[in-house]
């Protein structure tokens, strides 16, 4: 797990990440040794980007 200081949480897997979400407001996260940063957007990998994104839209409100 990376965070730059753009707030850009990146979970990488094999060297690529294939989903970035823009988060409307910081989501705070603890890092694995306990520090703690505030992330805005979110890269990660998923075997099924568009079904995913089209279950996390689903989820939203109208």
């Amino acid at each position: 797990m990376q965070v730059d200081g753009d707030g850009v949480l990146d979970l990488v897997v094999g060297s690529r990440t294939t989903v970035t979400v823009g988060l409307a407001r910081p989501l705070p996260v603890v890092r694995p040794l306990g520090a703690r940063v505030e992330a805005r957007v979110l890269r990660f990998h998923a075997d099924d980007p568009a079904a995913l994104v089209a279950g996390v839209r689903a989820g939203l409100p109208a």
